[in-house]
C-alpha cells in the first residue's frame, strides 16, 4: 500500500464501549505502531437515533464496564465526527459510523476500520500492489447472484471521486429504517462491481483477509465452538460483526476479568487467550 497514508480511521458513537470493541484498536495500535490512528466521536449536538430496521442488527444493549477512556489514551487523535447534516446529527450510530467511513477515506484517505475487528497480523502482510489507490472486499457467492461489498476494512488514496460520490450520496440515500441504506447496499447500487469504478487501481481483497466467519453461518464457529480453521495464512484481521444478535450476546458475556477462561470452549476465547499473550491486554488499560 505504498500510494495511501498510514493513518488509520475508526468511529464510536455510543455511551459504553466493550471490551471487545476496544480491543479493535488495542490490537491495530500493537501490528501498526507507525500508524496514525484517528477515533471519531459524536459532538456534544449528536443524538443517537433509534434501529428502526426490521433486521435484529445493533439491537442489543450492552451493560458493562466502560473502556472508552482507555481508547482515547490509546489513540493519536480524537476528533468530533463530521455532521453537519441535521438529520445525520439524529441518525442511529451504525448510519453515522458509515458517512464518517466514506468522509474520512476521501478526505483524508488512508484505512478504515470497524470496531468488531481482531487485528491479528499487520496489514503489510496482504501484498498490495504499490501502485494500488483502493482496496476492496468484494465478492460474488454464487454465478447468477449480484456480489457485494464488504466494508468493515478499507483503504484509499486521499481524494478519490469514487469516496466522493459515496459521501455525496448520502445526502439522498439515507433511511433510517434501512441499515444497510448508507453502506454496502449503497455501493452495489451505486457500483456493482469493481469494474464499475473508473480511473482507479483497485485491488479487490479475498474474504479470508479480514472475514473468514460469515455473518450468518459463521457466528456459531466463532462463539459456541472450536473451529479455527478458518483462520487460515492470508487472514491478518479478524472481523466479528458485531451488530448480529449472537456478537451482540457475546459482547457482554466476554469480559476483560473472565476471557481467558474460553480459551478452550470456542474459537473466540482461543483468539482472544493467544492475542493476549502475545501482546497483554492490560497494559493498555
Amino acid at each position: 500500500m505504498h500510494k495511501i497514508p498510514k493513518i488509520a480511521h475508526f468511529y464510536w458513537g455510543a455511551q459504553l464501549l466493550p471490551f471487545l470493541n476496544f480491543l479493535t484498536l488495542v490490537t491495530f495500535k500493537y501490528f501498526h505502531p507507525e500508524w496514525k490512528i484517528v477515533l471519531y466521536r459524536p459532538n456534544e449536538d449528536s443524538i443517537s437515533g433509534e434501529a428502526s430496521w426490521d433486521e435484529h442488527m445493533q439491537k442489543v444493549m450492552y451493560k458493562g464496564r466502560d473502556f472508552i477512556k482507555s481508547a482515547e489514551e490509546l489513540v493519536d487523535e480524537v476528533k468530533h465526527a463530521p455532521f453537519g447534516d441535521i438529520t445525520l446529527l439524529r441518525a442511529h450510530d451504525v448510519h453515522k459510523s458509515d458517512y464518517v467511513r466514506w468522509y474520512a477515506l476521501y478526505h483524508f484517505g488512508g484505512l478504515w476500520c470497524d470496531t468488531d475487528v481482531l487485528w491479528l497480523k499487520p496489514i503489510a502482510e496482504v501484498k498490495v500492489p504499490l501502485e494500488t489507490d483502493i482496496m476492496i472486499c468484494h465478492t460474488h457467492p454464487r454465478p447468477k447472484k449480484r456480489g457485494y461489498y464488504s466494508i468493515g476494512v478499507l483503504a484509499a488514496i486521499k481524494g478519490t471521486e469514487f469516496y466522493a460520490s459515496l459521501l455525496e450520496a448520502c445526502k439522498v440515500k439515507y433511511d433510517p429504517s434501512d441499515y444497510q441504506c448508507l453502506g454496502a447496499d449503497m455501493i452495489r447500487d451505486m457500483y456493482p462491481n469493481p469494474s464499475d469504478i473508473k480511473g482507479l487501481y483497485v485491488y479487490n481483497i479475498s474474504m479470508s483477509v479480514v472475514y473468514p466467519y460469515h455473518y450468518k453461518h459463521g457466528m456459531d464457529k466463532l462463539y459456541n465452538m472450536m473451529f479455527p480453521d478458518n483462520i487460515c495464512s492470508s487472514t491478518v484481521a479478524l472481523h466479528w460483526y458485531g451488530g448480529t444478535e449472537l456478537s451482540m450476546e457475546n459482547i457482554n458475556k466476554i469480559r476483560f476479568d473472565n476471557f481467558r477462561d474460553l480459551e478452550h470452549k470456542s474459537t473466540m476465547g482461543r483468539v482472544l487467550t493467544r492475542l493476549d499473550r502475545r501482546i497483554q491486554f492490560e497494559t493498555f488499560i
